[in-house]
This record gives C-alpha cells, sequence and structure tokens, in this order.
C-alpha cells in the first residue's frame, strides 16, 4: 500500500524528535524541534494544494459566463493595442521618420515607382509612414488611417521591390501590408480614441 507525499511528510516530521535519542549535542536536539516545527507549515502547504485543487475544479463551472467575455474585452483589445503601437512605431522609426528628415534638409530624390515624380512621391510616403501611423497608433480614424500606408507598402512590395529577393526590403514591406490591413480589418478595439 502506497502512503501519500502528505503523509509521509508529515509523518516523518513529526517522528523525527522522536526516533532521535538523547544526546549532550545541543545541534541535534535544536534541529529535530526545527524538524518537527516545520510539520505545522508542511500541513498548512499540502491543505494550500488541496484548496488550488478544489478552485481549479470549481472555476471553470463557476466562472464560465465570464470567460468570454474576458477573453473578448481583454486579450483581444490588449493584442489589437499591441498591434497597433508596434506596427505603428516600426514603420515611424524605420520608415517615416528618415523620409520626413530628408524633407526637412530640403533632399526630394526618391523613387518614382507610380510615376507621379520623386517629390510627390516622397511626401505622400511620408504622409503613409509617419503621420498616419500616428493616427492608428493613437486610434483615431484607424480604419481609415491603415488604408494610405497599406497602398504604400503594396506599392513598395510588388512595384518598387517587385525583382528584389523575397528576404529584406520586400519580406518587409509584405509584413507591414498585412499587418495594417489586418488592423483595418478588425479595428482599433477598446483602448483608442475611436473607441472613447
Amino acid at each position: 500500500m502506497k502512503m501519500d507525499k502528505e503523509n509521509l511528510f508529515i509523518g516523518i516530521a513529526a517522528a523525527v524528535p522522536t526516533i532521535i535519542p538523547a544526546t549532550e549535542s545541543g545541534s541535534v536536539r535544536k534541529r529535530a524541534a526545527e524538524i518537527q516545527a516545520d510539520s505545522f507549515f508542511i500541513d498548512s502547504y499540502f491543505d494550500l494544494q488541496k484548496y488550488i485543487k478544489y478552485l481549479f475544479c470549481i472555476l471553470p463551472k463557476e466562472f464560465k459566463y465570464f470567460q468570454k467575455p474576458l477573453t473578448l474585452f481583454l486579450m483581444k483589445d490588449f493584442g489589437l493595442l499591441l498591434l497597433r503601437v508596434g506596427f505603428g512605431l516600426i514603420m515611424i522609426i524605420g520608415h517615416g521618420y528618415p523620409k520626413l528628415m530628408k524633407i526637412i534638409n530640403g533632399n526630394m530624390e526618391f523613387a518614382n515607382p507610380i510615376g507621379i515624380g520623386q517629390a510627390p512621391t516622397l511626401i505622400l510616403a511620408t504622409l503613409a509612414e509617419f503621420v498616419f501611423p500616428i493616427l492608428v497608433i493613437i486610434g483615431f480614424k484607424t480604419r481609415l488611417s491603415t488604408i494610405p500606408t497599406a497602398l504604400t507598402m503594396a506599392a513598395a512590395f510588388f512595384i518598387f521591390h517587385a525583382s528584389d529577393p523575397f528576404s529584406g526590403s520586400k519580406e518587409m514591406a509584405l509584413l507591414f501590408l498585412i499587418g495594417f490591413i489586418s488592423i483595418g480589418l478588425i479595428g482599433p478595439g477598446r483602448y483608442s480614441i475611436d473607441r472613447s
């Protein structure tokens, strides 16, 4: 017959002081007393384990009506906030801000993949990669704000980087395209100006 861990530990803690013979060594008696005193904490530990197991047994049943709302209103909204802030900041820092600096410094040389001129293309790309991502981050007119950025990334992927290897700039453009389209389709979530 197997002894469960609870009875084993408590039995050892209770028995050790009685099986240690009387001795002049104070350290042995002190250690035995410590072990006996620890039996209380061992007993409390197993009681706590029982309560935890009980809670895990009843929580799914008692809180089943709260599980779906918590998932929808907390996890989904935090996930959307992370997507908005993550994609928006990376777009601004890695792409929009350098283009804005080019305009401020008067350097209007830029690619012209759709044939409207270098300066107009740079200005439109700066708006799409700097201004509109800010609106996406704060959640203002989020669905509309993702459109210019997504169109810019589509042009970068299908036109400007069409002949480039997939890894690198082409891959990055596709990732941004998927990210901003996803945000546009799902919406900003609860933590945004649109929902305030």
